[in-house]
């Protein structure tokens, strides 16, 4: 992670210009540069040093049963250190997350992570997989005879599930009385593809240069990189928002949109190949929590976390849960909640840093909603021939329709859920607010609005009564979530902002309070919104309280059984170290110049 060794650079040159690298644990007697100025990609190898054993009485602190929590517990279950989960819920999961309407099979839809690339940035997800022993199927991202729908106009693919990429079926020209410039129409269908290849590539290198590009553009939201950098007008970049993302998203950092596309979009040569979990994602949490040994504790809320300098024993950390709770203590904290829950516990007196705290409070997450239905039968398979899943898209408040890909062999002329809307970003936030209406008169809303949304989107010319009458007949019942208002999360996934990753993400993955507290989760990874960037946060923060304890044995056990991570480089010439013995300095000595740092206050 170019970004993360050149923060470490930056900060290696300060502390050496004031006489304070010395300070830095296991570096009391190297020799700097001859200029004084660090290279990010010539940091100071790993300090040749013993492994040590954990202090006697080692415990962690899991803070969140998400499944970074979980996965960093079976990883410490494997080296046989003790460790408690702390959960806030009354239930494991987190962002994993299945509604059953019944115990019947394939009655159920994925309120979170749903569906998987099978593609060398997710290696470690099925691999966790594997572990668990979940079944997977097929999951068809596009499917046979799913329509799109706009400005009232609906049209379904050919024979070959092609969509026309010349003219303009839609009517957004301006020959068609539409602000998108005529000579745009029959070249719009590869702008986004255009705009996001050479970083996209650049970024599957992972080299310098490739940070360079990435350091290019990251202050450039899409909208602006689309404007600026391939002169499009406000119109067109506007249509394309509307058809190839969600509203409000191309404000999002454009080298965030391009890294999410990189799952989507891994290889222009083969097809993707995806799976889902038949019975729901679910699965996957319990599998794991019947594989650990010290299970959860449940509706323990974490409401202030401090480190205790003073402490005469490791236990320093302090843990209090639902505000008057019994403290407990233990060595580290490894705290895998979203930002927005970290910030509203107690931390003053861990020692973060004033970087970290803006990061905790303005990294964005997206909102998430999603609703479904659950039908007498499957009308879109018998009636329109979806039959191979899919999703439609469509200018109507539902966005986007996913046609689930388990029930796509099941019995005709049996009860089936479709997932009907899906939708992020200012689409989500308006259709949660009717999910979120908490009365029969909003449940009554909700339910029309998508039942008639529905009826739009599959109808053409004048069958739209028809159709409407066939799918409100088919209507069993529904059910909606909206991540924004989950008071576990306050927010789907995190989604940064123009220039947040480079700015604020080195300073996540850093420890803090002696490197003893470790921010994980998937806000603090390169894969945002993705099952592999929680768990492979997890297995840093593991790594990374093992380096601040030298318990090198157990980092090598470590590697023979769940590999390394991409974006932790460790070894000699890794920066890992580096990050756990910046993390090991004091307030004072990381402070610039001379001053004294206590609480924030200078003196």
């Amino acid at each position: 992670m170019e970004c993360v060794r050149d923060s470490i650079a930056k900060l290696l040159t300060r502390l050496n210009k004031e006489d304070k690298l010395s300070k830095l644990p296991g570096f009391e007697n190297f020799t700097p540069p001859s200029d004084g100025e660090f290279k990010p990609d010539e940091l100071p190898p790993r300090p040749e040093d013993k492994s040590q054993d954990l202090p006697a009485g080692t415990k962690v602190c899991i803070v969140g049963a998400g499944i970074s929590g979980l996965y960093a517990a079976l990883i410490l279950d494997h080296l046989e250190v003790p460790y408690d989960i702390l959960e806030a819920a009354d239930r494991p999961g987190g962002r994993i997350l299945t509604h059953y309407f019944s115990t019947r099979k394939h009655d159920y839809y994925d309120i979170g992570a749903m569906r998987f690339p099978k593609v060398p940035p997710m290696e470690r997800t099925y691999d966790l997989f594997k572990r668990t022993k979940v079944p997977l199927i097929d999951y068809h991202l596009s499917g046979k005879n799913t329509p799109k729908s706009y400005n009232g106009i609906t049209v379904y693919p050919n024979e070959a599930g092609d969509f026309p990429t010349k003219g303009d079926p839609f009517r957004v020209s301006e020959s068609n009385g539409g602000s998108v410039p005529d000579d745009r129409i029959d070249t719009i269908s590869t702008v986004m593809e255009d705009a996001f290849r050479p970083l996209r590539e650049a970024l599957k290198e992972g080299d310098a240069e490739s940070f360079k590009l990435f350091e290019k553009f990251d202050d450039l939201t899409v909208r602006e990189y689309l404007s600026q950098e391939m002169g499009l007008d406000f119109h067109t970049i506007q249509w394309l928002e509307e058809t190839d993302s969600a509203t409000g998203l191309f404000d999002t950092a454009f080298t965030e949109a391009v890294m999410d596309s990189i799952a989507f979009d891994y290889s222009e040569e083969e097809e993707e190949e995806w799976k889902s979990v038949e019975g729901g994602t679910n699965l996957v949490t319990q599998a794991v929590i019947d594989m650990i040994k010290t299970k959860p504790r449940y509706n323990k809320r974490v409401t202030r976390m401090a480190f205790d300098r003073k402490a005469k024993s490791e236990e320093m950390m302090v843990v209090t849960t639902n505000y008057d709770e019994e403290p407990r203590r233990y060595a580290t904290i490894i705290n895998t909640t979203t930002l927005a829950c970290l910030q509203r516990v107690d931390t003053t007196d861990l020692e973060l840093s004033s970087t970290v705290k803006i990061a905790m409070r303005t990294l964005h997450y997206d909102s998430s909603t999603k609703v479904a239905i659950k039908f007498d039968n499957p009308w879109w398979i018998s009636k329109f021939g979806i039959t191979e899943g899919g999703v439609a898209n469509t200018d109507l408040p539902i966005r986007v329709c996913v046609y689930p890909s388990y029930n796509i062999h099941d019995k005709l002329d049996e009860p089936a859920v479709l997932l009907c809307t899906y939708t992020w970003s200012q689409d989500a936030t308006r259709i949660g607010s009717l999910v979120n209406l908490d009365s029969p008169r909003g449940e009554d809303e909700l339910k029309g609005l998508l039942l008639y949304n529905l009826a739009r989107l599959h109808s053409t010319g004048s069958s739209f009564e028809e159709v409407y009458a066939m799918i409100k007949g088919s209507y069993i019942t529904h059910h909606g979530f909206d991540w924004a208002m989950d008071d576990f999360s306050s927010g789907a996934f995190a989604l940064f902002g123009p220039g947040q990753f480079r700015s604020l993400y080195p300073h996540l993955v850093r420890p803090a309070a002696d490197s003893r507290f470790h921010i994980v989760g998937e806000a603090s990874s390169a894969n945002h919104a993705w099952i592999v960037g929680s768990i492979e946060s997890a297995y840093r923060g593991v790594w990374n309280f093992l380096e601040r304890f030298k318990a090198y044995d157990l980092q090598q056990k470590m590697i023979e059984e769940w590999g390394t991570v991409p974006e932790l480089e460790t070894g000699k010439d890794g920066f890992a170290h580096l990050l756990v013995a910046l993390g090991m300095l004091t307030p004072e000595q990381l402070a610039k110049g001379e001053k004294e740092v206590v609480r924030g206050v200078t003196s």
